[in-house]
């Protein structure tokens, strides 16, 4: 069949397209992780740390981090108030 070779130009061509689309989905994924991350949330169905709720308080998001406070500990909201405000007096001393 002549003319129809796949020749070295088009192989690089082809290379360089699942090159790129790689990059396109490594960078997307990304983006959407670290957008998930910065919400609050895991990928991984990881459970909410202390060192999430200090990321929140140090983020100003204190609303958040009593609510994440109180599911970690499973409390209230009056003892997850006072436990955020304790942790955010410590973060403030430093």
């Amino acid at each position: 069949m002549k003319g129809e070779d796949f020749g070295e130009s088009d192989m690089m061509s082809v290379l360089g397209f699942i090159i790129g689309l790689a990059i396109v989905i490594a960078s997307s994924w990304i983006w959407y992780w670290v957008r998930v991350r910065k919400s609050g949330q895991d990928l991984f169905g990881g459970k909410p740390t202390l060192f999430d709720v200090r990321r929140l308080l140090l983020e100003g998001k204190q609303e958040a981090a009593i609510r994440l406070y109180s599911q970690i500990f499973r409390i209230n909201r009056q003892e997850a108030e006072k436990g955020v405000r304790e942790l955010d007096s410590s973060l403030h001393h430093d």
